[in-house]
């Protein structure tokens, strides 16, 4: 506890406000689709890229705005963003057209595409050696506790009253904004950089030929476009297999999930701190797809479903949190935001998820398109693998 005693309170509240407003978040993002279908009667390829839009925009938008952060500085572009995003998860309780809801997702995907790469580079901003590594799995341990209770919560009173989750993971977010405006100075950061942020194009020069970052983006997208059928394709296919009883049983794996993550997360990091992140994390890749694989042999048999979350989640723990730490160990001091950015790149993948599990789950099943997605973290070990810079330096 010696570090994380010693992390500056402004990372503590960015750590517990992730978590209290992601539990809010959980409430009601994960049952979008099923209320677009049940509420609505849209059609499971439309919800897939309504699903898309957001993480699409995110993607491509969102990179200049963490690149702004970097020139203007985190505190104004962060504080406004998250106040903006607040007020767009609000308008998701109030929408009721779906061409409102492509909108709304859209900027959703935007604003969380600047939001999330600039807390994590405030993270690195404020702390140094293992008290960055420390914070980096705390925040994620965190967000695992709010998507732990979020989807248990959302299962009971989402499907009734659907603009509830919206509207309180809306007022929290506003709420975490405020608190954080009261507790950012900037001139407490451990590290300032030594070299003034250069250009846009540039800055997109220095991540273009950066070998290593390639690879860690490729992976990672490939890895969301695996992870998004958790929260679009799987409460579809449960649904489709138990009935309304479907969307209770997605609630508990998926609170199965934040679970395993909260009690398991802190010793299998402390057991692997002795490895190479990178080794870690491509092994953790394989373990993951293990988890996908289960979820496509279990058919009608609910615990099979249990099981399988279980064994995904001890894949998902090292994965997310290391990738972060991976990145900024690639990032130049002067475009750390921007490098965060750049790494949220994986987010294409969460945009071609949901329409890609879509028309898979429509022209197959369920177990072809869980096959595929465990396929996919396969490969997300091996580019894991080559994008050690040692590798890199090797095949050049």
């Amino acid at each position: 506890m010696k570090n994380s005693e010693a992390l500056p309170k402004l990372i503590w509240v960015l750590i517990i406000g992730s978590g209290v407003t992601r539990g809010a978040f959980f409430m009601a993002f994960p049952f979008l689709a099923v209320h677009l279908s049940k509420n609505l009667g849209v059609d499971i390829t439309t919800i897939g890229w309504v699903l898309g839009a957001g993480p699409l925009m995110g993607a491509v938008i969102g990179f200049y705005g963490s690149y702004l952060s970097d020139v203007f500085g985190r505190r104004t572009i962060l504080i406004t963003s998250m106040i903006t995003w607040g007020l767009v998860l609000i308008g998701f309780s109030l929408a009721s057209s779906i061409w409102v809801f492509v909108l709304l997702n859209g900027l959703n995907g935007v604003l969380r595409g600047i939001v999330e790469p600039i807390i994590q580079a405030v993270i690195s901003d404020y702390t140094h050696g293992s008290a960055k590594i420390d914070a980096y799995h705390y925040r994620y341990y965190a967000i695992n506790i709010g998507a732990t209770v979020g989807p248990v919560v959302g299962a009971w009173i989402v499907l009734d009253f659907p603009a509830l989750g919206f509207s309180l993971a809306g007022v929290l977010l506003v709420i975490f904004a405020v608190i954080i405006s009261l507790m950012y100075d900037e001139s407490s950061r451990t590290i300032e950089p030594s070299e003034p942020t250069p250009g846009f194009i540039k800055v997109m020069g220095i991540l273009f030929h950066d070998e290593s970052l390639r690879y860690l983006i490729l992976a990672a997208i490939l890895c969301a476009i695996a992870y998004a059928q958790m929260e679009s394709t799987l409460p579809l296919v449960l649904n489709n297999l138990f009935g309304d009883r479907g969307i209770y049983v997605f609630g508990w794996i998926t609170a199965v999930n934040g679970l395993t993550i909260v009690f398991f997360q802190l010793p299998i990091t402390k057991l692997t701190k002795k490895f190479p992140v990178t080794k870690t994390v491509a092994a953790s890749c394989v373990v993951f797809g293990l988890g996908f694989a289960g979820f496509g042999l279990s058919s009608n048999y609910v615990w099979g479903y249990f099981v399988s979350m279980f064994i995904l989640a001890l894949g998902e723990i090292l994965v997310f949190s290391n990738g972060y730490i991976l990145i900024d160990r690639l990032a130049p001091e002067n475009i750390k935001g921007t490098y965060h950015s750049a790494a949220n790149l994986f987010t294409v993948g969460l945009a071609i998820g949901p329409p890609l599990g879509a028309w898979l789950l429509k022209k197959t099943d369920q177990m072809w398109l869980f096959f595929a997605a465990a396929f996919l973290l396969m490969l997300c070990s091996l580019l894991y693998l080559a994008s050690d810079p040692q590798n890199v330096k090797k095949s050049s």
